[in-house]
């Protein structure tokens, strides 16, 4: 079933979507965060309504999200958009006394312009809001490039924004792939780069925007490989719902998805007992029924096979498959690319399932007999996004906060998901620049420094 089609964008198209950005930007910054904000809420409220349920709906077909999935993504970014509508009162800057009291300093914040938003396919409407609101709110314009596989989604999204009130040319949205990324970035136009992907793309854009004449700014967030800890004392009930819901939700395709699982060997097996039982009720499917709690395909063949290959290399390393690891292909689940939800049991961590993000619903679970080793183990990657500990020892919960080196740590919890009233990303090779959401509004924003010695000299001032 052919669900949208679109064409593909090229350097004209960059170059057309970079030049409407341009020649809208003096009108929308020329207004007042407040004003701006308003066509945000306008948004919200049609996110609230059916633009909300339609969006969803085309994630299912697009994305493949169970609709149950899809509805709490929508709900995701009705919370990111209600955070965003206080921006406008947040943005602002200080005011000081100069040297011997003869000038008054004062600092504000100016748009940065034209900004270019590249975002992915798992999260096809959450990713790109969280980039949008602050960007549009603080007065920059936008040339908006979600994921090729979803662009009946990046399209609503910008007819939503438009039917808000949103001015002609200050939200573009151009599809496509590296043809339309490039120009993108490598245009001199565009003030500041945001991107949300793989890490290898994340890097190559690095690399482009090195080769400008001028430096811009760049925030990337990108892959992860996350771990979690389970104690000698944690609660294993606990532990096993919260890697279910970290590891298997949207089917392992999440950049926060739990992937590596160190468990202290006293539990090891009472863990393994509890957790295979809990995965083998996982079900398979496709539902629109959003009471129906099942776990959907991977997003594409490439997907599927990449998955796929990393359990046979394990298996054939000698690691054990627990439960899994195979492709699900009985009645209508041939049509669509579903694995079987996995555990494998890792002896060697020098293998693949244990060294690279899997992005899918594999689950790797390695033995240690101290909390050292297990903190140890936790670092032992090159990405740094969350980690997550499972412990009723609060000096232990306090010891992992401190030597762990990711940039969320959650206790007694899974490791998926995000608030936007704090920052959201990670260390190592997870991120490039500022991290987003709440610590992300700073990144749309450049400061200006005002010396007025009229405050303080009796000149007149001009009055609003």
């Amino acid at each position: 079933m052919r669900v949208s089609r679109y064409p593909l964008g090229n350097e004209n198209t960059a170059n057309e979507a970079v030049h409407s950005a341009r020649q809208a930007l003096p009108g929308w910054a020329a207004k007042t965060p407040m004003d701006r904000g308003r066509i945000i809420a306008s948004f919200l409220e049609l996110m609230r309504g059916d633009g909300g349920k339609s969006l969803a709906a085309m994630m299912r077909l697009e994305a493949g999200k169970p609709i149950h999935e899809a509805l709490g993504e929508v709900m995701k970014t009705i919370q990111i958009l209600e955070w965003a509508l206080g921006i406008g009162q947040r943005l602002g800057g200080i005011t000081r006394s100069g040297e011997g009291g003869a000038v008054e300093l004062s600092t504000r914040a100016r748009p940065l312009g034209v900004v270019a938003l590249t975002t992915p396919w798992n999260f096809p409407v959450a990713v790109p809001v969280w980039k949008l609101a602050p960007a549009l709110i603080a007065g920059n314009t936008v040339v908006f490039k979600g994921s090729e596989h979803t662009p009946a989604v990046n399209t609503m999204i910008g007819e939503m924004l438009m039917q808000a009130g949103m001015p002609a040319g200050v939200v573009n949205v151009v599809q496509g792939g590296r043809e339309v990324v490039e120009p993108l970035v490598l245009h001199q136009q565009v003030r500041g780069v945001s991107f949300t992907g793989s890490t290898q793309v994340g890097h190559a854009i690095h690399r482009l925007l090195a080769q400008r004449d001028v430096p811009i700014p760049y925030q990337a967030e990108l892959g992860g490989n996350n771990g979690v800890y389970i104690g000698q004392s944690a609660d294993l009930d606990l532990a096993v719902e919260g890697v279910i819901a970290g590891k298997y939700g949207s089917a392992g395709q999440r950049c926060t998805a739990t992937q590596r699982v160190i468990v202290h060997a006293s539990v090891m097996d009472a863990f393994l007992s509890r957790l295979t039982a809990r995965v083998g009720q996982i079900q398979l499917g496709l539902s629109d029924d959003p009471n129906i709690k099942t776990m959907g395909p991977l997003a594409t063949q490439t997907a599927l096979d990449r998955v796929l290959a990393m359990c046979k290399q394990a298996s054939d390393a000698g690691q054990s498959c627990l439960i899994g690891g195979i492709r699900a292909d009985l009645g209508d689940l041939q049509y669509g690319f579903y694995v079987e939800p996995t555990v494998i049991r890792v002896t060697d961590p020098s293998v693949r399932i244990w060294r690279e993000e899997v992005f899918g619903p594999v689950l790797a679970v390695l033995a240690v007999d101290s909390f050292e080793k297990g903190v140890n183990a936790v670092n032992d990657s090159d990405y740094g996004f969350v980690a997550s500990i499972y412990s009723e020892d609060r000096r232990e919960l306090q010891a992992f906060r401190d030597a762990v080196e990711a940039g969320m740590i959650h206790f007694n919890e899974a490791t998926a998901g995000g608030e936007p009233q704090v920052g959201f990303g990670g260390w190592k090779l997870t991120g490039i620049g500022p991290r987003e959401m709440n610590e992300g509004v700073d990144f749309f924003v450049r400061r200006q420094t005002i010396f007025d010695s009229c405050a303080t000299s009796g000149g007149k001032l001009a009055t609003r």
